[in-house]
């Protein structure tokens, strides 16, 4: 037997029995006291018994905002860990740019025309060029703004970008691999049945080769 008064205070468990009698006969009626009583049996009583239906309010198929946030946060996968592999990665990106940015920082050095190639990359009209691509030269007006931001570069990815002998080295590397492609053009030239060259110098070539590919 449920009260008006536990109904007030234990609505889910109104709600639990509501249920159970969903399948029967439900009467209600109210004492001489004034309270409203409901049951599954008819009662003994002289006051007027009425069968009620109860209805259940079936729960909405919406989730509610606190329930969207739950579903949410059991759906988003963990964050991946950082392996060491992915820290080397990008240790090594960071490497790369630095040593990119002490050769720009050389080309700079320069006294001669410098250009952007296709695909972005600094270069200087040197005599022994041998790029053949679309060329973006660079104004003199430019030329200063492009050195603040090489040595921008330098100092945010270069663990110690006033390190001299390391700039030194680096740019050697740089200029020798640029006499490589110039030597090995030269050397397919030579090889072409249609040339003349002597052999002597054919193997000059390969030794020039030898000595300035060895950085790549």
């Amino acid at each position: 037997m449920v009260t008006k008064a536990l109904m007030r205070t234990a609505p889910i468990g109104v709600l639990i029995l509501f249920t159970t009698f969903s399948q029967a006969e439900v009467y209600k009626w109210v004492d001489e006291d004034g309270q409203v009583h409901f049951s599954d049996s008819k009662p003994e009583t002289t006051t007027e018994v009425e069968t009620v239906t109860p209805t259940i309010q079936k729960p909405s198929s919406q989730p509610d905002e606190g329930e969207l946030r739950r579903l949410e946060y059991l759906n988003t996968p963990p964050p991946k860990p950082i392996t060491q592999s992915e820290e080397a990665t990008e240790s090594t990106l960071d490497a790369t740019k630095c040593r990119r940015a002490r050769v720009e920082y050389g080309i700079l050095q320069e006294e001669m025309s410098i250009y952007f190639t296709e695909s972005g990359r600094l270069r200087a009209h040197w005599t022994n060029d041998y790029y053949r691509g679309e060329r973006n030269y660079i104004s003199d007006e430019d030329r200063p703004s492009l050195e603040d931001k090489v040595v921008d570069d330098l100092y945010r990815y270069c663990e110690d970008p006033q390190d001299d002998e390391a700039y030194q080295t680096v740019y050697n590397e740089f200029v020798d691999s640029e006499w490589c492609e110039v030597h090995k053009i030269a050397l397919q030239a030579a090889n072409d049945p249609a040339s003349r060259t002597a052999d002597h110098h054919k193997e000059r070539l390969t030794r020039l080769i030898a000595d300035t590919c060895k950085h790549r």
